[in-house]
């Protein structure tokens, strides 16, 4: 079983990748709260683990799909066996709930858990464009969690952080895949043939620009933030660059730089934001120390 779900991170999941931003997605508004280690290993593993679930039962889902636009891939071409796959969820979310013993952290895990279990009972009965926000809720979702787990509570802050992620990772998925009809895949289901490229690049531009007002009103509403915004306005900048170029000529070259950039939008104002509270608390924590 074990075997399957190496070779299903190797090809879908990079561990490199996916062990960096689950750290920075937990460890940003983690930060934020009542810092402990204990609780920062089980949260960023938990968010590790809420991250691969979903990209698994994402693609066990997706397979009828994959069978015509990328029969290579393991679990159409049988390479990775589906049913093993699937006892690994099960371990692996009982590893989660081992992490997260408290009550209120169990009801969130299970209200979760029930979420995506009611989206992917009726997935293909959801229009492809609500499809998107629907499978990303969960980055609105993980800095909610990083204050029930740090403080037992979330305060707005940390709301509007969920809502600045959430909506980066919408305009993340909607930007990099636009293509025109010549560059369709052999299904021809997605966001982009759905809505059109041209409309879907001025959405996702868009969401980009919903993301930033909701980042700048998290930094109103929350202290130590000054790196943030820093970064946030050298992002926006590159991102609505990038979006202009989108826009002008929606095809798969201008929509290949989202895959990095996309990303990169809201985890480096992230980074910046966990790196200077960080900071902050070890020179309180020093300062403490010598009185």
């Amino acid at each position: 079983m074990i075997t399957n779900l190496v070779q299903y991170i190797h090809e879908r999941f990079s561990l490199k990748a996916s062990i960096a931003i689950s750290f920075i997605l937990f460890t940003a508004p983690f930060s934020m709260t009542n810092f402990q280690f204990a609780g920062l290993l089980a949260g960023v593993f938990s968010t590790f683990s809420f991250l691969l679930i979903l990209r698994i039962v994402d693609d066990i889902s997706d397979r009828r799909v994959d069978e015509i636009s990328h029969p290579e891939r393991g679990l159409v071409s049988g390479r990775i066996d589906v049913r093993k796959l699937k006892y690994m969820i099960g371990l692996i979310a009982g590893f989660v709930l081992i992490m997260n013993t408290e009550l209120y952290l169990i009801l969130f895990v299970l209200a979760t858990s029930c979420y995506y279990a009611l989206y992917f009972r009726y997935k293909r009965r959801i229009s492809i464009i609500f499809q998107i926000p629907f499978i990303n809720l969960i980055f609105f979702l993980i800095p909610v969690y990083a204050g029930i787990r740090g403080s037992a509570r979330t305060e707005w802050p940390l709301i509007l952080m969920g809502l600045f992620t959430w909506f980066s990772a919408m305009a993340h998925d909607i930007a990099h895949g636009i293509h025109t009809q010549g560059e369709s895949h052999a299904n021809g289901r997605d966001f982009s043939m759905t809505l059109g490229p041209n409309h879907s690049a001025i959405v996702a531009a868009g969401v980009y620009l919903l993301a930033m007002c909701t980042g700048m009103a998290f930094c109103l509403c929350s202290r130590n933030s000054l790196i943030f915004i820093l970064l946030l306005a050298g992002t926006s900048v590159q991102i609505m660059y990038l979006c202009k170029n989108l826009i002008q000529n929606p095809d798969q070259p201008r929509a290949t730089p989202f895959y990095i950039y996309g990303f990169t939008f809201f985890l480096i104002p992230l980074t910046g934001l966990m790196l200077e509270n960080l900071i902050f608390k070890i020179m309180l924590n020093y300062g403490d120390s010598i009185k």
